[in-house]
């Protein structure tokens, strides 16, 4: 398991970690760089007190600090990291996510908001059995200066997938990001901060200049219906909402 460094808050730490899958090496893709998609991701939960529920309390029921890893698969760590960029850019954006690992054990985790009257936080529980089958489970609460400082590691370290109208976007750390479609298709740092000016310009006056590899277009602007058109190599070009285009443009900054 490669483990990076993990990210200190109030009530505990958090981290990632990478284990390479499957353990033999075999090759599911072909990739030009490092093979990314060979590590399976999981999140380090680590509290110092346990988080129990009231009936818990009142049986008196055993219940120990969280400590350890849950699968945190690239689909559902971007809709962690979009749904707390979207409640930084507007605290009442209501959220509550959750996954459990089915294969490799019980260990679950669930995030959502939590708005009280006098401040907005985000709150995240880890849960699991250890070898002797008591429950571990903690309760990590963000601020808003700690959910900023989450959303930034995970930006940088973490590995993340979202799918736009059947393009698959893929990013790991905020240097390596590509379209699979079904080619490899990498988006080097000069294009992706063009597709950023060509998406916040749309954005802002529904206006966007043409992004290119070679004599083709990645993303343009179309004439008729004034609709911005994503076309990566070997795929249908689709027509982009104001929604899908705010996503694409929370995937690709940082």
């Amino acid at each position: 398991m490669k483990k990076l460094e993990t990210l200190k808050l109030r009530h505990g730490e958090v981290g990632l970690d990478f284990l390479l899958y499957p353990p033999d090496g075999g090759e599911f893709l072909a990739m030009p760089l490092e093979k990314p998609r060979f590590y399976r991701q999981y999140l380090f939960v680590q509290s110092r007190e346990a988080y129990k529920s009231k009936e818990e309390m009142d049986e008196g029921k055993d219940v120990l600090p969280y400590r350890g890893v849950v699968f945190f698969p690239d689909t559902f760590a971007w809709q962690v990291c979009k749904n707390l960029q979207l409640w930084l850019e507007d605290p009442t954006h209501e959220f509550n996510l959750y996954f459990k690992e089915e294969f490799e054990g019980e260990d679950e985790v669930s995030i959502k908001n939590l708005n009280k009257e006098q401040e907005r936080l985000v709150v995240m529980v880890v849960e699991g059995t250890n070898k002797e089958g008591i429950t571990k489970r903690s309760r990590i609460v963000m601020g808003r200066d700690e959910v900023m400082s989450f959303v930034r590691y995970l930006k940088l370290y973490g590995r993340m997938e979202m799918d736009l109208k059947g393009i698959r976007l893929f990013r790991w750390s905020s240097e390596y990001m590509f379209f699979l479609s079904p080619f490899i298709n990498i988006i080097y740092d000069t294009k992706r901060d063009e597709m950023l000016e060509s998406l916040r310009d749309f954005l802002k006056n529904k206006s966007a200049k043409a992004v290119n590899v070679g004599n083709r277009y990645i993303l343009r602007l179309d004439r008729e219906s004034k609709e911005l058109i994503l076309k990566p190599s070997s795929m249908p070009a689709v027509f982009l909402t104001e929604e899908d285009i705010r996503e694409l443009y929370l995937f690709l900054k940082g």
